[in-house]
């Protein structure tokens, strides 16, 4: 058994493919399985992807103007929590409207859904700052110099 393990192993390795992708689960927690998915897609299967397009593009003979390119977003529905933190960056950023990035996930679309926002507080790279209104300048105190004597003083403390 544990010799068929080290085989199963050794092959997986060699195509550089995650075990969990083959079903050996062992060591494996949901959080890593999703890692080890996504690391394989964006290093392993996407130049594996990228050179079977590339050679159907030859073995088609197709003109330069045009490729094949396969969808692959379907294998990258596994990491939920990247995916939505990217479409939302994408409707917050102007690059998507919401109902964009609802069809994205197989959602309807919304009431003034098609509507593309951006933050605010972005501005022109560049841009002049806006001026602020010139300082309210403080009138500086008055010092008065005088001298009592100290029967001046005596008398105005009295009083």
């Amino acid at each position: 058994m544990e010799a068929q393990r080290f085989s199963v192993e050794e092959i997986a390795r060699c195509y550089g493919v995650p075990l969990p992708i083959i079903g050996d689960m062992t060591n494996s927690t949901l959080n890593n399985v999703e890692q080890l998915i996504s690391f394989w897609l964006s290093i392993s299967l996407s130049s594996l992807l990228e050179n079977i397009e590339q050679s159907m593009s030859v073995l088609f003979d197709l003109p330069f103007t045009q490729k094949i390119d396969f969808d692959v977003t379907g294998l990258l529905r596994a990491d939920f929590q990247t995916r939505i933190d990217g479409l939302t960056k994408a409707v917050q950023g102007g690059l998507y409207t919401p109902n964009e990035a609802r069809a994205k996930e197989g959602l309807h679309p919304i009431d003034k859904g098609d509507v593309v926002y951006m933050q605010a507080q972005m501005e022109e790279i560049g841009a002049q700052p806006v001026p602020l209104a010139p300082p309210v300048q403080q009138e500086e105190p008055v010092i008065v110099e005088q001298s009592f004597s100290r029967e001046a003083f005596r008398k105005a403390l009295r009083a």
